[in-house]
């Protein structure tokens, strides 16, 4: 599951990867929606922010099977938004979501600190690139 936090809203995508029996790998994705505004407009007000990524995670249940929620990763990668906050103030964000999000008995999957972050503009245009690319059925799912 990633969740792109950009500079007018977080949108959360669950993806399902599946593999045949030669091991290739197909991947599908469905779009569980879109909360505004932008995840660093909650600066002044953290608890809010907990509840802005929190809906999306409990409206995520409805796309995860309940076997698979416990090995599910979750990533909240912030874009273009959060880099315009300080390094202090993108750090407030991300403690507050990590320590508050598994307190919330609603979300059923685990919360790892290292799935949450600011993406440095190089790697969101890789991830821009990859994205096209596969979408454009120029490489598959096993990046070929």
């Amino acid at each position: 599951m990633v969740i792109d936090a950009g500079s007018t809203g977080s949108r959360c995508f669950v993806f399902n990867i599946k593999y045949d029996d030669m091991g290739h790998r197909t991947v599908s994705s469905a779009r569980v929606g879109k909360k505004t505004p932008g995840l660093s407009s909650f600066i002044e007000k953290l608890p809010e922010s907990v509840d802005h990524i929190a809906e999306l995670l409990v409206k995520s249940r409805d796309f995860v099977p309940d076997k698979c929620t416990a090995t599910t990763k979750v990533f909240v990668q912030g874009t273009a938004g959060m880099r315009l906050l300080t390094e202090a103030e993108q750090s407030l964000i991300w403690g507050t979501l990590i320590e508050e999000l598994p307190k919330n008995t609603s979300i059923p999957f685990p919360i790892h600190p290292e799935n949450f972050g600011t993406l440095d503009g190089q790697l969101e245009a890789y991830y821009a690139v990859l994205a096209s690319n596969y979408i454009a059925n120029t490489i598959d799912g096993d990046l070929k």
